[in-house]
């Protein structure tokens, strides 16, 4: 017998580059196929006002997880396997 959660965990990192995370969110959003979703956005340390007006404002709605910026995306994945 096969189980389905009852959401999917769609995860990812950013790092001050609010064009990019807004048009992925936006694209996420617009184009689900109607499947429960949360979003856990990984933020790198992001220092930029616009990126962190954009955090603040999916914090609302998802869940956002600020981290040291080691220079990649690197163990995102396994910190949302862990965590989750």
């Amino acid at each position: 017998m096969m189980v389905i959660k009852e959401k999917c965990l769609i995860s990812f990192c950013s790092y001050d580059a609010p064009c990019f995370l807004e048009n992925l969110v936006t694209s996420i959003e617009q184009h689900s196929a109607g499947y429960p979703f949360d979003l856990l956005i990984w933020d790198n340390s992001s220092s930029g006002l616009d990126q962190l007006k954009l955090l603040e404002k999916y914090s609302k709605k998802y869940i956002v997880k600020i981290r040291p910026n080691i220079g990649r995306a690197q163990g995102s994945y396994d910190q949302t396997w862990q965590e989750n």
